[in-house]
């Protein structure tokens, strides 16, 4: 038998434990003070500007799935106004550099601030698209992993990070997302 030749092709194996992270509970997003409203649960008639998020999974998680290294995930998250006041997002903003956020109108600056910011009338909502690069050196091969984005606004249930900035109440989301793992093929001579 001939060894392998230095170009052997790889060939993805699925990560099996992903989706059961994805539903794994995490103090992060499920703790009341930072909880979002998941959308489908319905939230009934809200009182003042209320926060909602559609396509959460039970414990507040979005999961991007798994791709191989340099193919980006991608996935939009509507956000939703499903209180009876204007609901004000002051702010969208994710610590790792490798996830890009955009809405509507435009790329979000890299600190997240939005300028202007973006006003949603009672029953409106906005598509928020998420880009997540899975090429830099924090995302593992065959392992995912779990990122936060934070969404701060005048939505009164949540904790106020600044008690004198009535647009900091903070949301926490949850996102998963794996690398494909990858194996030497096997050489047949």
């Amino acid at each position: 038998m001939k060894p392998l030749p230095p170009t052997a092709s790889w060939q993805p194996v699925p990560v099996r434990k992903i989706d059961r992270f994805a539903l794994s509970e995490d103090r992060n997003v499920l703790d009341h003070a930072f909880a979002p409203r998941r959308l489908e649960a319905g939230a009934g008639a809200v009182v003042g500007p209320a926060l909602a998020v559609a396509g959460l999974n039970a414990v507040n998680t979005l999961g991007l799935g798994l791709h191989d290294r340099g193919a980006p995930a991608r996935q939009t998250i509507e956000l939703h106004n499903v209180g009876n006041e204007p609901l004000t997002i002051s702010r969208i903003y994710s610590a790792c550099g490798c996830l890009t956020e955009t809405r509507d109108d435009g790329a979000i600056d890299p600190a997240g601030w939005l300028e202007p910011a973006l006003v949603l009338a009672p029953g409106a909502a906005s598509i928020l698209q998420l880009q997540l690069r899975m090429d830099g050196g924090d995302f593992r091969t065959g392992e995912a992993m779990a990122l936060y984005l934070q969404v701060f606004s005048n939505d009164p249930r949540t904790e106020r990070l600044d008690p004198s900035d009535p647009f900091s109440h903070e949301v926490r989301l949850r996102l998963v997302a794996g690398l494909h793992a990858l194996t030497r093929a096997t050489h047949v001579p």
